[in-house]
């Protein structure tokens, strides 16, 4: 299933979706959906960044990966330790 479907499930069913915050207050200001804090205790979720090894030394690459490594690091995020 394709991401971008889910609020077309949800709208039409019984279904509950679980969210970060930000996609669900996304999800919620576009479509009549719902939103409330999950009842149980949920792990934090792992964000990675992929791209295919012919890319790893391309200088245009690497900079968009530097990047992006220190704005997490600037955010303050945990676990904000990122290597390549």
């Amino acid at each position: 299933m394709n991401f971008t479907m889910v609020p077309e499930l949800l709208l039409r069913s019984d279904l509950i979706g679980v969210f970060t915050h930000r996609t669900s207050t996304y999800l919620t200001e576009r479509y009549t959906l719902s939103i409330a804090p999950v009842p149980i205790e949920v792990a934090p979720n792992a964000n990675h960044l992929i791209w295919h090894r012919r890319y790893s030394n391309d200088p245009a690459h690497r900079w968009l990966r530097d990047e992006l490594r220190r704005e997490w690091e600037r955010s303050g995020a945990k676990r904000a330790k990122i290597t390549f």
